[in-house]
């Protein structure tokens, strides 16, 4: 049996479980109508009997949806460490689009490379490993700890400069 012929009949991944659920539930879909479009389409009533590629098929499909609805954007940060998703103890790849993600709203580089080499060295700083593809689940969670703190830390200094600048007209 072809590689390619294999990975069409092994069941669906984590990762792809967490996605169809994310777009399920961005889209409002109740439980009962979505068990009864699994069992519909795919005659199963669980996500985690797909196939890998009944599972590509129904993210392609509900993505497609949610995207006109305006309620889902593609995230091409997760593509980029699709290959890392799934290794026992590391990070998954929906973690390194968000690490990478947040990093790139708040870095204040100018340049994708400085950006890059600034996110290393934030990584190595909080989680002592010196690249993305290194982090465990632990560290990439101390990662994600201090980039929504700086989040909240900037949002405040933004509001207190708006009031500040507020008050003077």
């Amino acid at each position: 049996m072809s590689t390619a012929r294999k990975t069409m009949l092994q069941t669906s991944t984590p990762g792809e479980i967490k996605k169809i659920h994310a777009l399920v539930s961005a889209l409002g879909i109740d439980d009962d109508l979505y068990r009864e479009m699994l069992w519909n389409r795919f005659n199963t009533r669980s996500s985690k009997e797909l196939t890998n590629l009944q599972a590509g098929q129904l993210i392609e499909e509900l993505e497609k949806i949610a995207i006109q609805k305006g309620v889902w954007k593609k995230n091409d940060f997760k593509r980029k460490h699709e290959a890392l998703d799934g290794r026992p103890g590391f990070a998954s790849a929906p973690q390194l689009a968000l690490i990478e993600s947040t990093w790139g709203k708040l870095s204040r580089m100018e340049t994708p490379e400085l950006k890059a080499k600034a996110l290393r060295g934030f990584i190595f700083k909080v989680a002592g490993v010196s690249d993305l593809r290194f982090l465990n689940k632990s560290g990439a969670g101390k990662v994600i700890i201090a980039l929504r703190s700086m989040e909240k830390r900037r949002e405040t200094s933004n509001i207190k400069e708006e009031m500040k600048n507020g008050k003077k007209d």
